[in-house]
């Protein structure tokens, strides 16, 4: 019962330093499916004006409508997830929808359906732009789609990406090991005796079941991020990157606590192996105010090819928070100023 306690607070503690604490988290059958919010379902370009194909070939005008937005959120998205974002589009009677997905399945699969559902909606609004607002893994999905060589979506006008982990997260890649080398770096005898080989199966069961691929592809070089990362940016898109810096950790804590651990190590070289695991863990870019915002650095959103990149104080979580979120409004703010309105 003892050793099941652990395993199930350590998961707790893992999924949430990942991905944040998350509303109720959706059950999303297959690989995902556009979820029309405010005014998308009154969208209709039927009979659509059609793009001539050369000049004088066509006598019906081709009239230019305002765009819409499609939100793609991230990993383990709940019910509240860019709520600010959602509101906030309502309120700008700007069309918007969402792609709920299982980031269980992996950015790969995910980025088919979502680009089967983008090519649906192209030809179903062809003289309509989409523009596609992102969050965290959805950045990465977003990507997968639009800078595929095999990429032939033509209205995607802007992508703009809030702190998508471009390089990944070093959270994602936590498991039980490292759950076990912070624990048995302590002395106490009761915590050594419940993290045996039989929990830290359990614990490692437990991540693959919550996270699945989305662990694996948002760990820092993994195959997927490798090959995303060496296509290029898509001519035809606006990109922006908006990253956050209001982690947990103030930057003078992480240098005491460097320094506390290295003067530990001196007075016991004994223990020293056991507190370098502990300053490996705990000693993070992605919890250090400044450099992330909890659970993505500043340095992994960064992206080649894209100027538009700005470092505003927010939280992984402040997408989903209330608008009277001084950050959340900032963020919010940003968000909707790169959205063409024409």
């Amino acid at each position: 019962m003892f050793k099941l306690r652990f395993v199930c607070i350590a998961a707790v503690l893992v999924i949430t330093v990942t991905v944040g604490l998350p509303g109720t988290v959706w059950a999303v059958g297959g690989e995902g499916i556009l979820v029309p919010l405010e005014n998308w379902t009154v969208l209709s370009d039927n009979p659509p004006a059609k793009k001539p194909a050369a000049s004088g070939a066509s006598d019906v005008p081709f009239v230019k409508l305002p765009p819409a937005v499609l939100l793609v959120p991230g990993m383990l998205a709940g019910d509240d997830t860019m709520s600010a974002i959602r509101l906030s589009l309502r309120n700008a009677k700007i069309p918007v929808a969402m792609f709920r997905y299982d980031s269980q399945l992996g950015a790969d699969r995910v980025a088919t359906r979502l680009a089967t559902v983008l090519t649906a909606e192209a030809d179903r609004l062809p003289n309509r732009d989409i523009v596609l607002v992102t969050h965290s893994m959805g950045g990465v999905v977003a990507r997968c789609v639009v800078e595929s060589p095999q990429c032939q979506i033509r209205n995607i006008s802007d992508l703009i990406m809030v702190a998508p982990p471009n390089h990944g997260s070093s959270l994602a890649a936590l498991s039980g090991t490292d759950v076990q080398d912070l624990l048995q770096t302590f002395q106490a005898a009761e915590l050594k005796t419940i993290v045996d080989e039989e929990s830290l199966g359990l614990l490692n069961n437990t991540l693959d079941l919550f996270l699945g691929n989305a662990k694996k592809d948002l760990s820092p070089e993994s195959e997927l991020l490798v090959r995303l990362n060496g296509y290029q940016r898509n001519p035809n898109i606006k990109y922006s990157i908006i990253a956050g810096k209001k982690a947990p950790i103030p930057a003078l804590a992480r240098g005491l606590g460097q320094l506390m651990i290295g003067r530990l190590i001196a007075q016991n070289p004994d223990a020293a192996p056991g507190l370098r695991k502990v300053l490996a863990v705990a000693d993070r870019d992605e919890w250090i105010q400044g450099l992330g915002d909890g659970v993505v650095s500043v340095k992994s959103t960064k992206l080649s090819g894209v100027a538009d990149h700005i470092t505003l104080p927010f939280a992984h979580r402040d997408p989903s928070e209330p608008l009277d979120n001084p950050a959340t409004r900032q963020l919010v703010d940003e968000v909707l100023a790169r959205i063409p309105r024409n």
